[in-house]
């Protein structure tokens, strides 16, 4: 809670005091709930299981610049060991939209350059 109310300097999470605290709360026990049915219900999907040496290829071409070495998180979040890894659907609208600073790559990377940059993600600890 007290990441969202005071966001991260530095990064592109900006606080958030809009929110009320039981929509918060609402919020987080969601997010948990996707973390938990991601892991344990596998929302990865067989299909999805790329090439995590290209994948590794393609961060450092497309996403090193914000999500950080070893997408350890620098203007962007932290991407290893992330929750939105164990949901394909998430990750791919994410990548496709863009998601607050981050800019949609619908048009700059292909379905298998995205599976194969999630297939390394998946990767790391």
């Amino acid at each position: 809670m007290k990441a969202i109310r005071d966001g991260h300097p530095g990064t592109g999470m900006f606080p958030d005091t809009s929110i009320t605290d039981e929509e918060l709360a609402d919020t987080l026990a969601f997010l948990e709930l996707l973390r938990r049915e991601g892991a344990v219900a596998g929302t990865v999907s067989a299909s999805s299981a790329g090439n995590a040496a290209r994948g590794k290829e393609l961060y450092y071409a497309s996403c090193v610049v914000c999500h950080g070495k070893d997408a350890t998180g620098h203007i962007g979040p932290r991407l290893a060991g992330n929750a939105i890894l164990a949901n394909d659907q998430a990750f791919r609208k994410t990548v496709h939209e863009g998601q607050h600073m981050m800019p949609h790559l619908k048009d700059a990377l292909t379905e298998e350059q995205i599976t194969d940059i999630l297939a390394w993600l998946r990767t790391l600890p």
